[in-house]
């Protein structure tokens, strides 16, 4: 456009004279002004009421103007379009038939120096992705660790702790099933010493009733009788002790076999605890699972070497046992064999004496062991339900901190590296994670229209959101970059907002200093350009009023900085036109002059006027948004301009300052305008 002005500008300068200079002779001179023209009413009106002309006139254009604060800028281009268009009708089938802002979401990328394919920084990750989620207006965020708009289950640190209190509540349940075997095996073990008691008692009867045998032979076949019974008594309480020590080793073998399996699913939550992360951070995890780690290694180290060694000892006893009972069968056969040879019955006795002597002594042993084994089963009963109560308060207690843990608040997250490679992972990664690991994209979609302010809004505190998220973590000196939609209307009225003030400032700069070096004063430029100012307020006021209050469109982006620059340069060039023949008669202004200058320049300031806002006003008929509200804005700046401001408001201000107006000059000495009413002396004058 500023090339276009200035060929226009040279064209007018060079070409336009020579024209002029051709044909000036049959165009000939202007016409003169009537003195009852409408021009020179409107002149002769305007030098007798200023103040009142002046008054009306800005009231108009501030009266537009206060509309103007009410406008909202669009940064939709869709909107700019008609509803017909191609890309409007695809957009329009998508939100009718598919969840809607699905296909223009918003992305935040996270940038690291470093993968950030781990634990931890996924764990950052997912943070910031919950954080974001609680913005107002945010409908669903996607990242890698929520690919399908949800937690990933498997990676709540809530449901792991959950897996592992229902695996500590099963060993529970396994140790109370065994409890039942182990009262028996004490049970046994109680039997077992009383039957050892008869049998030392028994032995001790037989050794006496031996030392008798030797006193006289009379008393041999009866006290042999006697002995053979006994003895056959004694192999059959023998035999019932072989079978009390093999079912006391069979009940050990078993108690060894279910706390060695209590004491693995033990030392195997031990292990999980002690590979966690985040139970390592956690004091109060760390105490359960050192206090999980005694109990495994108390069992592994002396209750199971415990069962296993008394589980071999009664083997042994039921062996011993097997053997006295055969070694009691064989007395008896040898007391009634001699009950057919008295010859060997002194040998006999004394051989039966020493043996009996041994039996009541490996008995008295046995009973001794016997008891031993009694309060090591019983304290075996209270430690293992000691571990029971303990499994029971740990899966207590897990379940507590997953019911806690089990909320997004809780930031219980946790994720293995490894699970990426998983199949289930795989196109997660693709779309959530760059192939290096250095660039994560996490994709928001709001519940409103991204191009929309509320979208915009949403847009700024959706980052400010995971900036905060990634405070005090390991991403903190990563960069986080947004894009999207409404990342680029937020961006467009950023920049707009900054551009704007420098626009209007430099534009407003050089039209008062071109008007200042015309005019070569300072009191008419400064309220020429407030005037232009005024005018171009008014203007968008009433665009505001007609396309965002009746029409129900908002302003398009562009509308107010193009509007602002096009009527700020054609009002400095209507008055430069206005001011410039107000100056041709010097220093002296009065309010004669004016209503001259205003007679004269009325006609050509309004033809150019309408021309040009004509040449607008067919941009209305655009299906192009924009184009219409800036032909519209334009023609209606035009318009005022012509027919307000550069008709009433600049003459208005003219003549009530006249030739103040030319400050710093100073004032001439001039003769009483007819328009204005004579003072007492001249009238007496």
């Amino acid at each position: 456009m500023a090339i276009c002005i200035a060929v226009t500008v040279a064209v007018s300068l060079t070409f336009t004279p020579a024209l002029i200079r051709w044909f000036g002779p049959h165009i000939g001179p202007s016409p003169k002004a009537r003195p009852d023209s409408r021009w020179a009413r409107t002149g002769r009106l305007v030098g007798r009421h200023p103040a009142r002309i002046l008054v009306v006139g800005v009231t108009v254009l501030v009266l537009l103007a206060l509309a103007l604060p009410m406008m909202e800028l669009s940064f939709d281009e869709r909107a700019a379009q008609p509803p017909d268009t191609p890309s409007n009708l695809g957009l329009a089938a998508m939100a009718e038939h598919f969840p809607p802002n699905q296909t223009l979401p918003d992305y935040l990328l996270i940038r690291s120096d470093h993968d950030m394919a781990n634990t931890r920084d996924l764990a950052v990750i997912n943070s910031v992705s919950t954080a974001v989620a609680k913005v107002d207006g945010v409908d669903q965020v996607r990242s890698i660790t929520q690919p399908a708009g949800e937690r990933l289950e498997p990676a709540s640190i809530a449901a792991q702790l959950g897996k592992l209190a229902k695996g500590l509540h099963q060993a529970d349940r396994r140790l109370e099933s065994g409890e039942p075997g182990l009262e028996r095996l004490a049970s046994g073990t109680g039997d077992l010493g009383d039957a050892l008691d008869l049998v030392s008692a028994g032995a001790g009867k037989a050794q006496d009733g031996a030392g008798k045998l030797s006193d006289g032979s009379r008393r041999i076949a009866g006290g042999l009788g006697q002995a053979a019974d006994r003895t056959g008594r004694a192999a059959d309480g023998a035999r019932r002790l072989r079978d009390g020590a093999a079912a006391l080793a069979a009940g050990l073998r078993t108690a060894h076999d279910q706390v060695a399996q209590a004491v693995e699913g033990l030392g195997m939550i031990v292990e999980a605890l002690e590979d966690d992360p985040i139970c390592t951070a956690d004091p109060i995890c760390k105490r359960s699972r050192e206090g999980l780690r005694k109990i495994y290694t108390g069992e592994r180290d002396r209750l199971l070497p415990g069962l296993a060694q008394a589980a071999a000892g009664a083997q042994r006893l039921a062996a011993g046992n097997g053997r006295l009972a055969t070694g009691l069968d064989q007395l008896a056969a040898g007391l009634r064999r001699a009950q057919s040879g008295s010859n060997r019955i002194a040998d006999g006795q004394a051989l039966l004496s020493e043996k009996l002597g041994e039996l009541e002594g490996g008995t008295d042993r046995l009973a001794t062991g016997a008891a031993g084994i009694a309060p090591g089963i019983e304290q075996l009963l209270t430690q293992t339900e000691k571990l029971r109560n303990g499994l029971d308060d740990s899966g207590d207690y897990l379940q507590a901190v997953n019911q806690r843990a089990d909320t997004p608040e809780a930031g219980g997250f946790y994720l293995p590296a490894s699970a990426l490679g998983k199949p289930d992972f795989a196109l997660a990664r693709n779309q959530f994670l760059s192939e290096d690991g250095k660039l994560a994209r996490i994709q928001v979609t709001g519940d409103t229209d991204p191009l929309t302010p509320a979208g915009q809004q949403r847009y700024n505190e959706v980052q400010d959101a995971a900036e905060q998220a990634m405070n005090n973590t390991r991403l903190e000196d990563s960069t986080i970059l947004a894009t999207g939609a409404a990342g680029l209307g937020a961006d467009l009225a950023h920049y707009l907002a900054q551009d704007a003030v420098l626009v209007v400032l430099a534009v407003l700069l050089m039209v008062l200093l071109i008007l200042i070096l015309t005019l070569r004063a300072l009191a008419a430029p400064l309220y020429l350009l407030a005037s232009v100012v005024l005018s171009c307020a008014a203007a968008l006021g009433l665009t505001t009023l007609m396309f965002q209050h009746l029409a129900g469109q908002d302003i398009h982006f562009t509308v107010p900085v193009i509007v602002f620059v096009l009527l700020v340069a054609v009002g400095a060039d209507y008055n430069i036109l206005l001011m410039s023949r107000m100056r041709e008669s010097g220093l002296a202004l009065d309010r004669d002059e004016v209503a001259r200058a205003v007679t004269a320049t009325g006609p050509v300031i309004t033809a150019a006027g309408l021309i040009f806002a004509s040449t607008f006003v067919a941009l209305l008929f655009s299906p192009v948004e924009a184009l219409a509200q800036t032909g519209f804005a334009v023609a209606a700046g035009l318009l005022l301009d012509t027919f307000i401001v550069r008709t009433l408001v600049v003459p208005a201000c003219a003549a009530l300052f006249e030739d103040r107006s030319w400050w710093p000059h100073r004032r001439p000495t001039r003769a009483p305008s007819a328009l204005k009413p004579a003072t007492t002396s001249d009238a007496h004058a």
